[in-house]
């Protein structure tokens, strides 16, 4: 029965836990702005924070960032999802809370894990019992575990309201999963699988006028099963309207805001890394359009910074957006792959610092050669250090992660790195975690012994079958399990090391004072390594990484060998590089008769006409990129 006040054309979109803290739901404000444009009406409600702020009694506010980053890190416990998983499917297991729930994951906090989860409980009734009777449709947004905080709330909220349609969708929707959530969950009545940008309004209207969903692409319902995935064209993604984000910023005026340059990966187009799931085809925003909705973000919305949600930063972006942005004053955030082994390459960086990029995450992933290879990441250990080096040098703060685990790894990789770092505590440290086995990727598809973590057993209803939902798997090979145990005691030194790492980084240093190199890498223990001209030649000359056999036919090889062994020069994977932080940047002789075409935005990979044409005045032929 239809409730009096409903309005059969509104829909209400929510997002829960765990989202950001401190911007809004992209996917709601892409959302809300198709669904307006089509002339739905629609609310957004980003209610990820009104969560977070119940924390603040029990933390300090500086800590609560870190705390929810550390929380929702991947863990084998899955504990973002048992703490809703009580309310969403009464599950509550004695066994679950013995076998992983350790108080030492609420370090930050005057509270358990168990109080955590009361509070989230009474948080997501609250939701439910707000008048939602207006709305036919309620949609939630699940990416990044917030898949069973939607379960909860839309099971409330059904219960209250049998005749509104619940909605899910994001990306940790595929056809599988959903298809098996769909039919035996009573309270879910449509998955919405790929982009929903372009599938949610078509679906609304064919229901509004009571037509069937016959070879409607991206949806999942009760009486119509799969039929393919929504994708946008790269017209259609370029054309998206600008997100509407009035809900979120009219009740949390945060000056932080989240957008894309681009959906895909340009590098797994090409090899999927192994540990990644399977991504989209690869589409940006054209130039023009990345600077006016820049702009108008940051006009509508008071704005100061502003991350990206791109898996990878397409190639050619940093000459093709970042020097047009300077003007924008705002503080870029993304997710980027450069590998420096040209000077057109540390240009890239002068141009994405000036253009308002301070925070960088970078794909690195490991620091040895060969556990680059088993992830199948194609690129170099030295190249990633040098880019390291220069983005202290531009004052780009960089994130990155160093990765254990990985299948086939071998003990003696790990005593490598380990002689390493000790070498690199003055360049940004990475994060470490162990490598995660997600679904959909090289790892899924090729090892014969994955299975589902034990940890959905407690969770999910016994009637979902669990190949079907898992996100994440465990690698169970013998073979595998016995390098693991083997391995966990030098894997643990690393670790270890990685730690003291981030709490020196910030007082470690290794620069030149003339003649002089200072050495504060170990800031209790400062050094001088006093050099004469010709190394500091040769360390100038390796700013960039070279080729071994360049470098070797220049100079002295007990020259070469001293500064190896001082820890100033780095020798890997047969080249050179400085690990000293450079003097000044490498100066360019742009020519200045060219004029910017504004108009048009290259992010295929081809170099713009200044990177063509831009001569290093260095000229040695030893400073010349280095390809892999």
């Amino acid at each position: 029965m239809y409730l009096e006040n409903q309005n059969p054309n509104k829909v209400a979109l929510i997002s829960l836990p765990w989202g950001s803290l401190e911007q809004p739901s992209l996917a709601l404000g892409y959302l809300k702005a198709v669904l307006n444009k089509e002339h739905i009406i629609c609310d957004a409600f980003h209610f990820s924070r009104k969560f977070y702020e119940a924390l603040l009694p029990y933390c300090k506010p500086e800590n609560l960032a870190t705390f929810i980053y550390r929380f929702t890190g991947h863990s084998p416990s899955l504990k973002v999802e048992w703490i809703f998983s009580r309310l969403a499917f009464g599950r509550d297991e004695d066994q679950y809370a013995q076998n992983y729930l350790k108080q030492d994951q609420m370090d930050l906090m005057s509270l358990s894990i168990f109080e955590l989860r009361e509070i989230f409980e009474q948080i997501s009734i609250e939701i439910s019992q707000m008048d939602w009777s207006s709305y036919k449709y309620i949609g939630f947004s699940c990416t990044f575990d917030q898949t069973m905080a939607s379960f909860a709330v839309a099971r409330l909220i059904k219960e209250r309201y049998p005749n509104v349609i619940i909605m899910l969708g994001g990306e940790c929707f595929n056809a599988d999963c959903s298809q098996e959530y769909v039919k035996k969950i009573d309270w879910i009545d449509w998955i919405f699988v790929g982009e929903a940008e372009k599938s949610l309004p078509s679906v609304i209207h064919a229901h509004q006028k009571k037509q069937p969903f016959i070879g409607q692409l991206g949806i999942v319902t009760k009486n119509f099963d799969f039929c393919g995935l929504s994708t946008l064209t790269a017209a259609e993604f370029d054309n998206l309207p600008c997100p509407d984000f009035d809900d979120y910023y009219d009740k949390y005026p945060t000056q932080s805001c989240i957008w894309e340059l681009s959906r895909g990966c340009w590098y797994g187009d090409k090899n999927l890394c192994t540990f990644c799931g399977m991504v989209p085809p690869l589409r940006f925003k054209s130039r023009k359009n990345v600077y006016s909705s820049l702009r108008t973000l940051k006009e509508k919305y008071n704005l100061k910074y502003m991350s990206f949600a791109d898996l990878i930063t397409p190639k050619g972006v940093v000459d093709s957006v970042f020097s047009t942005t300077a003007d924008l004053d705002l503080i870029f955030n993304l997710t980027a792959r450069v590998d420096i082994v040209s000077q057109s390459e540390i240009y890239k960086l002068k141009t994405l610092a000036n253009g308002g990029g301070k925070s960088v995450y970078f794909g690195i992933e490991s620091l040895h050669p060969e556990c680059l290879k088993l992830m199948r990441k194609g690129q170099l250990v030295i190249n990633c250090i040098s880019m390291l080096k220069w983005c202290k040098f531009y004052e780009i703060k960089v994130d990155w992660a160093l990765l254990f685990g990985i299948p086939y790894e071998k003990q003696e990789y790990y005593y490598e790195m380990l002689d390493l770092v000790p070498k690199l505590t003055h360049l940004f440290p990475p994060s470490s975690q162990p490598i995660s086995f997600v679904r959909d990727s090289p790892y899924h598809k090729e090892l014969k012994h994955l299975r589902v973590l034990p940890a959905y057993g407690y969770l999910y209803p016994i009637n979902l079958d669990l190949t079907k939902i898992a996100e994440y798997f465990e690698n169970t090979d013998p073979q595998i399990s016995l390098e693991k145990i083997q391995n966990y005691q030098v894997i643990h030194k690393l670790t270890s090391f990685i730690e003291y790492w981030c709490n020196i980084n910030e007082q470690s240093f290794l620069q030149f004072e003339g003649l002089t190199i200072i050495d504060g890498r170990n800031p209790t223990n400062i050094k001088k390594i006093q050099i004469n001209q010709v190394e500091k030649t040769l360390l100038d000359l390796c700013s960039i990484p070279q080729k071994k056999h360049q470098i070797t036919v220049k100079f002295d090889q007990q020259a070469i060998d001293r500064l190896c062994k001082s820890g100033v020069l780095l020798e890997l994977e047969h080249r050179y590089l400085t690990l000293v932080e450079p003097e000044k940047e490498i100066e360019y002789d742009v020519p200045q008769n060219e004029e910017k075409d504004n108009s048009k935005m290259d992010l295929t990979g081809n170099k713009s006409n200044v990177l063509t044409h831009a001569l290093p005045l260095i000229t040695s032929q030893l400073s010349v990129g280095i390809s892999q």
